[in-house]
């Protein structure tokens, strides 16, 4: 029902041609994003990254491990 009556709010505003907030928001531009291809590589990268640490940690936990035991 609440979403209803804000509809019916808007169009008689927009027929009757009072301004509302809401209704200017389909113009708002999106800020530039970068290429498709920089964002691939920047995620690949820092995943990469991130499991080239992961398995250098764990290489260490195990030969810590393997001198305790």
């Amino acid at each position: 029902m609440a979403a209803q009556f804000m509809a019916g709010n808007l169009i008689t505003g927009w027929i009757r041609g009072v301004e509302n907030p809401l209704l200017s928001a389909p113009d708002h531009k999106t800020p530039a994003t970068l290429p498709e291809p920089v964002r691939w590589y920047g995620i690949n990268g820092a995943l990469g990254l991130a499991n080239v640490l992961h398995d250098r940690a764990n290489d260490k936990a195990r030969a810590a491990q393997a001198l305790r035991a």
